[in-house]
Formats: C-alpha cells, structure tokens, sequence
C-alpha cells in the first residue's frame, strides 16, 4: 500500500503478488476453500486481490482488475457478510473497472451498491457517500443521462 501510494506501481504489484503466492502457498492450493479457512486468513487474502486490482485499475489492465475485485468481493462478502463498508469498497473499486470497460449496467449494479452501504453505515453527509454519489452521476452521464446524473 506504501509503495501504491508513493506511486511505485511496479513494486507495489510484485510486493502484493509475493503476498498473494504466500498466502495461497501457506493455505494449500491455488483455489482458497473458504468455508475450510480461518477468517481472518480469508480476508487477508481478500485484501490483497482488492489492492491488486486497484493497481491494475491504475494500469489500466482492466480485465485483471475485474478478476482480481470479482474474486476479493466474493471473499469478502462471504467472511465479512454482505453489508460491511469493507464489501462497498470493492463493490465501488469493480463498479469503477465495470464503468472503464462499458459495462454501464453492471457498474450501476456495484456503485449503487456500494452507496446503500455506505448511506446506511456512514450518513449521508459522509465525503464515502459523496464519491460513490459521483461515480453513479459520471456513469449516467456517459450513458447520456444528464437529468439522472444531476440527480446524484
């Protein structure tokens, strides 16, 4: 995340890819069995595929991103429970990939999501909200939807 953060993308991808060939070394296969595994093992690993997919989000290698987010919010979900703010996150990170790669629909489906979550959890007055009120109101735009994007 440091390394993400300062902007050495390079790095931060090897780093989280070490993590990530650690993790699913020390769990045994390839394919994490989640129901088998320790929780806090599971969500670890789901946070690693999360930071991975947001430093493919920035590279702009967007089917990596999405396989990467689609795994870690299935991980996520299943550990955490569908309405945890950490699940909006990634909801909102995949909504974002789904919206670069023309998949509106879909996009809508994470970003609205992500902001019923984030409403009940943060308030609507929270800067969560806002960006995730921001993101719905780009993708309507792109869809030339001026009057529901204003709406957000």
């Amino acid at each position: 995340t440091v390394l993400r953060r300062a902007g050495d993308l390079k790095q931060a991808m090897a780093a989280y890819s070490r993590s990530l060939q650690v993790q699913r070394e020390l769990l045994g296969s390839a394919k994490v069995h989640i129901e088998k595994t320790p929780r806090q093992t599971v969500y670890l690993l789901a946070r690693t595929l999360n930071n991975m997919g947001e430093v493919y989000m920035v590279q702009k290698k967007l089917p990596e991103a999405k396989m990467r987010l689609k795994e870690a919010l299935a991980m996520k979900e299943r550990v955490l429970g569908s309405q945890h703010l950490d699940v909006a996150a990634t909801q909102d990170n995949l909504g974002l990939v789904y919206r670069e790669l023309g998949e509106h629909s879909k996009a809508l489906q994470c970003l609205k999501g992500a902001l019923r979550l984030r409403v009940k959890e943060l308030g609507v007055g929270h800067r969560e909200v806002a960006r995730s009120k921001i993101n719905i109101a780009a993708v309507l735009f792109q869809l030339s939807d001026v009057e529901g994007a204003l709406a957000y």
